[in-house]
């Protein structure tokens, strides 16, 4: 960062971004999202910033940014653009095709979510040769979790087994819709999910308000008390089981 101009990224995503800012002394641009929670990607552009992040689908919301906007937005841009697809196994609009057309792009990806493999602690990044190797003569400074040979080899069978990955994604993506689904019929406004979680509010009851009436019946969902989100709970799509476990949890507190 030898302008000084920072990273650019939304008020409302990935909590790790502001902290690792903050850890390396850069500096933050911080763009809010829209009032229905999308990112304009054109607002975006637009911010002075020598690098933009997108996290894509976004968190805490889910929601996603098709690959055909995120390729007009990375063409527009001649800065770095770092395009985080921990969520992607959900969604299926990789822009990973793009690194071979455009140098400025940089996808991360982790094993953590599609693959479930979260105490792995792994992650790769794929881009040009040219930040790629920036990377590389900085991770052993930077890196907390380096990649041991164990890990490789899990990691690897895990990729081989395409057949298991396929199946259990999609069981991820039938059961976050039927989520929705039971969700809205029960009062929520939720919005538009492509990762394997949603994020809901109540027509009537605040978010930590039901938090805490869930937890207390042994079902935990994630509550944020910030801005414009306080409202909100994001509940991970489980299993039939622990989907229904919770609609019966909820049930009970709604009664």
């Amino acid at each position: 960062d030898s302008d000084g101009q920072g990273a650019a990224f939304a008020d409302i995503t990935y909590s790790f971004y502001p902290v690792f800012c903050d850890f390396f002394n850069i500096p933050r641009r911080i763009l809010p999202l829209e009032d229905d929670f999308t990112l304009d990607l054109s607002k975006l552009t637009k911010m002075q910033a020598q690098g933009v992040i997108v996290a894509n689908p976004n968190a805490p919301t889910g929601i996603g940014i098709g690959l055909s906007e995120m390729e007009k937005f990375i063409a527009e841009n001649d800065r770095i653009v770092i395009v985080d697809e921990a969520y992607m196994p959900f969604f299926n609009e990789s822009a990973v095709p793009l690194t071979k057309k455009y140098k400025n792009l940089l996808v991360v990806k982790t094993f953590s979510k599609g693959y479930s493999l979260a105490g792995l602690r792994c992650g790769y990044a794929i881009g040009d040769a040219t930040l790629i190797s920036g990377l590389e003569r900085c991770r052993d400074s930077f890196n907390s979790y380096p990649v041991d040979r164990i890990c490789q080899a899990v990691c690897a069978a895990a990729i081989a087994d395409k057949d298991y990955y396929s199946q259990k994604n999609a069981l991820v993506i039938s059961e976050r819709e039927r989520l929705e689904r039971e969700l809205s019929a029960r009062g929520f406004t939720v919005l538009p999910s492509k990762a394997n979680f949603v994020f809901a509010k109540h027509a009537d009851k605040g978010g930590k308000e039901i938090y805490s009436a869930l937890r207390e019946r042994g079902v935990l969902v994630r509550y944020f008390n910030k801005p414009r989100i306080s409202d909100f709970c994001r509940i991970t799509v489980g299993s039939a089981a622990e989907n229904d476990a919770l609609l019966t949890a909820l049930d009970d507190f709604l009664k």
